[in-house]
């Protein structure tokens, strides 16, 4: 799954949920972080990938802060 860029982990912890991660990315593209979920095991894990992949945008974008570079943490 790393081509797809997210883990799927159905069952694992929980017969009933299904864990899913996805990277949150720096500034210059390398993983800094980890985006993740739980979610009912009904088969319908997979339609969140998008919706948490777009978080972790958000994140990676939080993070870099306005001029691309890496946000201050003094605010």
């Amino acid at each position: 799954m790393r081509r797809e860029e997210h883990a799927l982990c159905p069952g694992f912890i929980d017969e009933h949920a299904t864990g899913i991660a996805v990277p949150v990315r720096g500034a210059h593209g390398e993983v800094v972080a980890a985006l993740s979920v739980i979610v009912p095991n009904d088969g319908n894990a997979r339609a969140q990938i998008p919706a948490l992949r777009a978080a972790a945008r958000g994140v990676s974008r939080t993070m870099r802060g306005p001029d691309g570079t890496r946000a201050s943490l003094d605010r």
